[in-house]
């Protein structure tokens, strides 16, 4: 059994919840990947879930999306108790999933991608006129502006995350899962990406937002739950903590800041400000997946943004040598 929540944000008063999961539980034989895990997400808000790799946040996800099942706990959704057997199932209670890596047919445009698997029909006739229609109304009410006709692999990466949006939009979901959005964005994509979903907020869609980048989502969320080996530990609110607040409570260790230039002298490197980039840049770092996300960690904002700046779409899996 879990134990309480060592951070407690106020629990969402008046309407039923957009989602309200208790007591989810999942067991491997050997691992317990979720133990009596609860989350309570309200309408309108972008709701971030974090935790190292190995916490349990992707179980969770699947077993909200119909991937999996719980073997213990319950899903509710806008209030109705639900249980879900496949992505369809979701999807029907108005769940999205938007994947890390995209899921679209570069050959295929724009509008194409979004009708495959559920094209509108009139009188036997596939209406793509009424697709595209409702596509550009979709794309300009939430501010996605993404042009129907164009190629998939004519657009860039913030865009054709876009089009994964505006695909379980136009499927009718109004609850978002959104897995790690931002691992594969350069910076401006970023600020494109969070003004997108403040806008989908504001028309009463609800975002659960995955990350690590716990900069970031100090930056979009409205609240945050944090879940370390398989158990929720905290849920809090934005304005309550601190970066180094959630990377202790999800398990990285954190370091004192006079210990953060001994870190990249290991490296070879021998600064930690805006000079990082170039750096690593100059000399090819090398290091593990973990290693790199606690150094994004312990490093200054001012790095980080560097860092991703400079990095783009590999900015997590950099290989070469000194």
């Amino acid at each position: 059994m879990a134990d309480a929540p060592a951070h407690a944000a106020p629990e969402p008063t008046g309407p039923a919840p957009a989602i309200a999961l208790r007591g989810i539980s999942k067991q491997y034989p050997g691992v317990i990947d979720n133990d009596n895990v609860d989350l309570t997400v309200a309408h309108g808000s972008v709701h971030a879930i974090v935790g190292e790799n190995g916490a349990g946040k992707s179980t969770l996800i699947k077993i909200l999306y119909g991937e999996q099942a719980p073997d213990e706990g319950t899903i509710t959704v806008d209030g109705t108790l639900r249980s879900f057997k496949s992505p369809r199932d979701a999807i029907a209670a108005g769940i999205g999933m938007v994947h890390q890596h995209f899921m679209l047919a570069g050959n295929l445009t724009v509008i194409e991608n979004i009708v495959l698997g559920d094209e509108p029909g009139k009188k036997w006739r596939l209406d793509i006129d009424g697709a595209r229609e409702r596509i550009v109304e979709l794309s300009h009410r939430y501010g996605l502006n993404v042009d129907p006709d164009a190629k998939i692999d004519e657009l860039g990466v913030g865009e054709r995350q876009r089009v994964e949006i505006l695909k379980v939009l136009y499927r009718g979901a109004r609850i978002l899962i959104l897995d790690e959005p931002t691992a594969v964005l350069v910076p401006h994509e970023v600020d494109e990406l969070f003004a997108s979903l403040r806008g989908l907020t504001a028309e009463g869609v609800t975002a659960m937002f995955i990350s690590h980048n716990l900069d970031e989502v100090l930056a979009i969320a409205d609240a945050i739950t944090v879940i370390r080996a398989g158990r929720t530990v905290a849920h809090v609110l934005p304005a309550d903590v601190t970066a180094r607040t959630l990377a202790e409570l999800d398990g990285f260790p954190v370091y004192p800041d006079y210990m953060i230039p001994k870190v990249f002298r290991h490296w070879g490197i021998f600064t930690y400000d805006d000079d990082l980039a170039a750096a690593i840049d100059e000399r090819r770092l090398v290091a593990k997946d973990s290693e790199w996300e606690h150094a994004l960690r312990w490093a200054t904002v001012a790095a980080a943004d560097a860092l991703r700046a400079r990095m783009g779409e590999h900015h997590r899996t950099l290989t070469g040598h000194y």
